[in-house]
């Protein structure tokens, strides 16, 4: 019997800590990986990780730098969280594949539509790299690309401090409503600013759920899936 493939979208900005000088946080990345060993029992697991605790394209602010270099530098910081993450997985004895997008032959392997769904198959985690490939191109939309290629029934979103998805900012509106479900029709109508337009248009025709959540909270994918923590499900 085929098991249930879910594809989680870890926001790179989340790997550390505020404060942190490093990159990369040990805490956050030892009970990610207790969360990717306790899934992995029950779940075909992919990852699309982003790169905002090294570097966001979209936030350049060099004047020398061409944006569309500017992105192709924070697809290179993909790649090197998902080195991170292949060594703290290679720790746990926890079998695993990085794909890129481009070609990076001494670290991943090139993306493949079906080597991909066989390394799913054989159990490995599969971990995404380098985005989608091309600049201007947000992580929501390539994990919603890739969400699509292998199959997957649902999409984990974390994000940052935000326990889903609001009728608006509640950073700035005290009286902001939570959303506890929502409809692709209903999300693209209200023009929420809470994951790329561009990803939602993708996803909507397909039978993909979107479970929002706040990832720095504690085993917070594991708690999603186990309906203990709560979020917002866009279907």
């Amino acid at each position: 019997m085929a098991r249930e493939r879910i594809l989680l979208k870890i926001s790179g900005g989340n790997l550390k800590k505020s404060g942190d000088i490093s990159f990369f946080n040990d805490d956050i990345f030892s009970n990610l990986m207790d969360q990717i060993e306790e899934l992995v029992k029950e779940y075909d697991v992919a990852l699309v990780v982003g790169g905002g605790n090294i570097w966001r394209g979209n936030s350049n602010t060099f004047s020398f730098l061409e944006e569309s270099s500017a992105h192709h530098i924070g697809m290179l910081a993909t790649l090197m969280n998902a080195i991170a993450i292949q060594n703290y997985l290679n720790k746990r004895g926890i079998k695993n594949r990085i794909y890129s997008a481009f070609s990076c032959p001494k670290i991943a392997e090139e993306l493949n539509e079906e080597n991909v769904k066989r390394s799913l198959d054989s159990g490995e985690v599969v971990i995404f790299g380098a985005g989608t490939g091309m600049p201007f191109v947000s992580t929501d939309t390539c994990a919603a690309i890739r969400a699509i290629e292998i199959g997957v029934s649902k999409l984990l979103v974390g994000k940052h401090n935000v326990k889903g998805v609001f009728d608006k900012d509640p950073h700035k509106h005290s009286d902001a409503k939570f959303l506890e479900k929502l409809s692709y029709e209903e999300i693209l109508s209200m023009k929420l600013d809470v994951f790329d337009r561009t990803a939602l248009a993708l996803l909507a025709p397909r039978n993909v759920k979107i479970c929002v959540f706040n990832q720095n909270t504690k085993d917070s994918f594991v708690k999603v899936l186990k309906g203990e923590l709560e979020h917002t499900v866009i279907y």
